[in-house]
């Protein structure tokens, strides 16, 4: 009897790696809704400047970042640009003042004293 354990064993465990075999060599199916193949992934570099220059602040994006159009992706330092927009606004200012006198000239009642001021001047003078 013990002689007969030995092949009855041996066949077994044969049998065992053959189904095994079998078993991890069968086609592999994917559960519904996922499908397989191959291919390659092109990747679109895109390179971003400011249309002004200056010093960077704030980094909102990390590189690989996925961005949209009109995203905010840098802040940039403005103390510069505010102080010259500040100075045109300034100047701006001066020269609407400067055209508004132009337009407007002298009213009638400065150039009347202006008038009285000089004959006043020649009487004192004569």
């Amino acid at each position: 009897m013990r002689k007969a354990i030995l092949p009855i064993t041996a066949l077994g465990i044969i049998g065992a790696v053959i189904a095994g075999a079998v078993w991890s060599s069968r086609p592999q199916q994917d559960p519904p809704g996922i499908v397989r193949g191959s291919g390659s992934i092109e990747t679109a570099d895109v390179y971003i400047a400011p249309k002004i220059g200056g010093r960077v602040i704030e980094l909102r994006v990390q590189e690989g970042d996925r961005v949209t159009a009109g995203q905010l992706v840098a802040r940039l330092d403005t103390s510069e640009l505010d102080a010259q927009v500040g100075q045109a606004e300034a100047a701006l200012r001066i020269a609407e003042a400067r055209l508004d006198a132009a337009l407007n000239g002298p009213r009638s009642e400065q150039i009347a004293a202006a008038r009285a001021s000089a004959e006043q001047a020649r009487a004192v003078s004569a």
